[in-house]
């Protein structure tokens, strides 16, 4: 795994997951405060085309941006929240980039405000690390 590029996984309820990468370049502070508090778990809401959950985080909006791409996790400083776009958003407050998914996001459109969502590193199988 890459120093700067970390692998995570939001897992939802009834086992649907969205694998990402969080990448210190987007928010080099941002994401390594997130990284060091990893698993973060909370319940999901939606906002004008995110999907987010709340957390505990308390930081300010590093290398500003309004207008996120589909497939975009961000941190939303106004809720402490994670934030995947399931579609392209010009937000009406400032967030923070902090990486992709790594898979289609389509399937978010399933969830439901107040499922429960865990965000951690993605870890290793060990029968796909073989030779």
């Amino acid at each position: 795994m890459s120093v700067s590029r970390i692998g995570v996984v939001f897992r939802f309820d009834k086992d649907l997951q969205v694998e990402g990468e969080l990448n210190r370049i987007f928010a080099p502070r941002t994401v390594g405060e997130i990284v060091r508090s990893l698993p973060l778990e909370g319940v999901v809401d939606f906002s004008d085309g995110l999907l987010y959950f709340p957390t505990d985080l308390a930081l300010g909006a590093e290398k500003p941006v309004q207008r996120l791409q589909s497939g975009s996790i961000a941190y939303w400083p106004l809720c402490g929240g994670i934030c995947v776009s399931i579609e392209p958003v010009l937000a009406k407050l400032n967030m923070s980039i902090i990486g992709r998914t790594m898979t289609d996001v389509g399937g978010l459109r399933a969830i439901r405000a107040g499922s429960s969502v865990r965000l951690s590193t993605r870890s290793v199988d060990p029968q796909s690390a073989r030779p």
